[in-house]
């Protein structure tokens, strides 16, 4: 596959990157404000599921036409859809373990700060959580870092479009906690989320589809998930 079929509009792109600068700099600061206005439960749960969902409403309805679009080329070419989705795992699968293994032998010590938060929220509605994390989470974010960002460099400058994408989603699971690590942790998460963001933007180029993506990453969520209850 030279190139992607379905690409986002300019009007799709543009509204894109300024909900993406607006979830960046200030929604969960909007949220967290919210909630004190209207006297709602501050918990680390009530406000990641008020995130997840807000996120996720507001990409795929300034993204519907896209995602429409990218659904309805799944559906026509299902079989290299799972395929390619299949493979993607199995490549995801492989970089994890080299990746992780070797975070490990730099420092032993080493434990996953987003994981231990998911790990906290877990043990909260668990359900609600896994519907979160396995069905919100994967579409919003493959919108963003497959969709809006890989897609837009892919048919320009392949390997820019690897890089960025790859460095945006890896950094975005890293920065709520800057200060909360130490730098070599910091740089070993980013480290950590590599394989997933090479996987994923591999499964999507070859697949020509973001439903490939979506679909890998709903399935590593909720195995994640459910080793983390």
């Amino acid at each position: 596959m030279n190139k992607l079929s379905v690409t986002m509009s300019r009007r799709e792109t543009i509204l894109g990157w300024c909900y993406y600068a607006f979830q960046m700099l200030a929604l969960q600061f909007l949220i967290e404000y919210a909630c004190i206005l209207f006297d709602f439960p501050l918990t680390l749960l009530s406000l990641n599921v008020i995130y997840f969902c807000v996120n996720f409403f507001c990409l795929t309805v300034l993204l519907f036409s896209f995602l429409r679009r990218s659904i309805a080329a799944a559906a026509e070419e299902w079989k290299r859809t799972l395929k390619f989705a299949f493979r993607g795992f199995l490549v995801y699968w492989a970089l994890n373990i080299f990746v992780y293994n070797m975070i490990l032998r730099l420092s032993p010590g080493y434990f996953n700060m987003n994981d231990s938060t998911i790990g906290t929220m877990a043990q909260g509605n668990f359900p609600l959580l896994v519907f979160c994390t396995v069905v919100l989470a994967p579409v919003a974010e493959e919108l963003v870092f497959r969709g809006l960002i890989f897609q837009g460099l892919y048919n320009k400058n392949r390997i820019l479009a690897y890089l960025v994408s790859t460095l945006a989603f890896s950094s975005i699971h890293v920065l709520p906690y800057l200060g909360a690590m130490q730098p070599l942790h910091m740089l070993l998460s980013v480290l950590q989320y590599v394989p997933a963001g090479l996987a994923l933007g591999w499964a999507y180029a070859k697949s020509d589809t973001i439903c490939a993506p979506i679909l890998i990453h709903m399935f590593i969520n909720f195995l994640g998930t459910f080793a983390l209850r």
